[in-house]
């Protein structure tokens, strides 16, 4: 029974190992749950392209965009674990689950992290109305003149920033959800919010253009695409400092070492200049983990974004 035993173990290894070796066997879609044109979208189709060359199969984009990134991860969740449909989303995934209650798939059950594909910088940007030059300048305004703070929906990325920011200053702003980001940037543009935490590629034509107003990139340095946008950090602003990140997942019971090629795969990708290039027109900072690093950066900052909920007594209500 022992040897039985070792050899059914043993026979189910290389059967997974042949897995991995022979994936894919057929056409491979990516999901974003976002429309297409977002920062999202562009990462992955230039991610399908040097995929689609690196496993002489199809690799296609498929935008199943709605609920704020919900509609899409969930069609994933639900798919076969084989890795021929896997996900493209963002840290949405891990801000999103600190203040919905009605989610339609568990994140810490029903997919499997692959790997983190990269940042991207955040930018708090103004209506041209505005007075202020620099995130200070709107900040101390907002001290006596009271604010409103668009968001592209509850549990957004944007939405966590400017919480962050608000828990870090001190001064409360009105925070007003929209139906993405696209709608947060026209309604800070005519004037019916007052800031914004953009991703630059969405906001960088309106603020040269002047539509916009840079106050603020979220981080310790500035940023190439926007060199007279001071950081948080030169300002004197601790504690905000924000990032949105694009990562890969895969549905959970995806095999492991199939999980592991992807990754190796994908980090491959990302480390090749000329992706690093293409991928620069969103600023995104191309960035590699292991399985487990990503696995544990997503445990990590699920509970972190929960406690920063709890804190500012922000949920779905």
């Amino acid at each position: 029974m022992k040897f039985l035993i070792t050899s059914l173990v043993l026979t189910a290894g290389l059967s997974t190992s042949a897995l991995a070796q022979d994936f894919p066997q057929r056409p491979v879609t990516i999901i974003v749950p976002y429309v297409a044109g977002a920062v999202t979208d562009v990462l992955a189709r230039h991610l399908a392209n040097g995929l689609q060359k690196e496993w002489g199969q199809p690799v296609v984009v498929e935008n199943r965009p709605g609920g704020g990134s919900m509609v899409g991860t969930s069609h994933v969740a639900q798919s076969e674990p084989n890795g021929h449909t896997l996900l493209l989303t963002t840290s949405a995934y891990v801000t999103g689950p600190a203040v919905l209650t009605d989610m339609p798939f568990n994140p810490l059950e029903d997919l499997q992290p692959i790997g983190l594909a990269g940042y991207i910088p955040m930018v708090f940007v103004a209506g041209p109305s505005t007075d202020a030059v620099t995130l200070t300048d709107f900040l101390d305004s907002a001290k006596t003149d009271p604010k409103f703070a668009a968001t592209a929906g509850l549990g957004s990325t944007t939405h966590f920033t400017v919480e962050m920011l608000m828990q870090a200053t001190d001064v409360e702003m009105d925070v007003v959800h929209y139906g993405g980001g696209g709608e947060a940037v026209v309604a800070v543009m005519g004037g019916h919010a007052d800031i914004y935490a953009s991703t630059p590629g969405s906001s960088l034509d309106n603020i040269r253009n002047g539509a916009l107003r840079g106050l603020a990139i979220a981080g310790e340095n500035r940023i190439s695409s926007l060199p007279d946008v001071p950081s948080t950090a030169e300002l004197g602003i601790e504690g905000v400092n924000a990032s949105f990140w694009l990562g890969m997942f895969a549905p959970a019971g995806i095999p492991a070492e199939l999980a592991e090629k992807i990754n190796a795969d994908l980090n491959t990708l990302l480390n090749d200049p000329a992706l690093k290039e293409q991928v620069a027109t969103i600023d995104l900072v191309p960035t590699t983990t292991t399985v487990a690093e990503f696995e544990a950066q997503v445990v990590e900052e699920l509970g972190s974004w929960a406690a920063l909920a709890k804190e500012r007594g922000i949920g779905a209500n």
